[in-house]
């Protein structure tokens, strides 16, 4: 009867494991981007459903109450002043990346670097931007599994 259930057991943390070698970045997951070739990105969707279109990604796993993707953005690369109804993550793994948060008029700026993190609460408009020498790799977490889409901030 071990043996069986170990096998289960592995077979159930099989399901929730989604190999990084196994995976490739999707250059289309945001279709609104298209054209526009100063906001390029690349997204890896691994858990959740994200504000993308693509929200129906067969590779993300499914929980109810946050979001994970690890975005590749190349140098000079910016995404657009948004918001979410939800909180929202950032943790840098590669190069650096400079988020503003804007407020009033008002923008502040934080520059990260590999294994910092901002947080943001929701609501919060936010952008960011790879002012590195080489592309940037981080992590985003939302937190719910199927946010609303984004709110993008008027420029002024």
């Amino acid at each position: 009867m071990t043996g069986n259930m170990t096998e289960a057991l592995g077979a159930a943390m099989s399901a929730y494991t989604r190999w990084h070698t196994s995976r490739t970045f999707d250059w289309a997951a945001f279709p609104a981007s298209r054209g526009y070739p100063e906001v390029s990105r690349a997204q890896m969707r691994d858990v959740g459903a994200g504000s993308s279109p693509k929200a129906d990604a067969p590779s993300a796993l499914r929980p109810a109450t946050f979001t994970l993707s690890l975005v590749y953005q190349p140098v000079g690369k910016f995404g657009a002043a948004d918001a979410h109804e939800v909180e929202e993550a950032f943790v840098v793994f590669e190069d650096v990346l400079t988020v503003g948060w804007e407020e009033d008029g008002l923008t502040v700026e934080q520059r990260l670097g590999p294994t910092d993190l901002i947080f943001t609460r929701p609501g919060r408009v936010r952008s960011f931007r790879n002012d590195g020498f080489e592309p940037a790799e981080f992590m985003i977490v939302v937190g719910t599994g199927q946010p609303e889409g984004v709110r993008f901030q008027a420029a002024s």
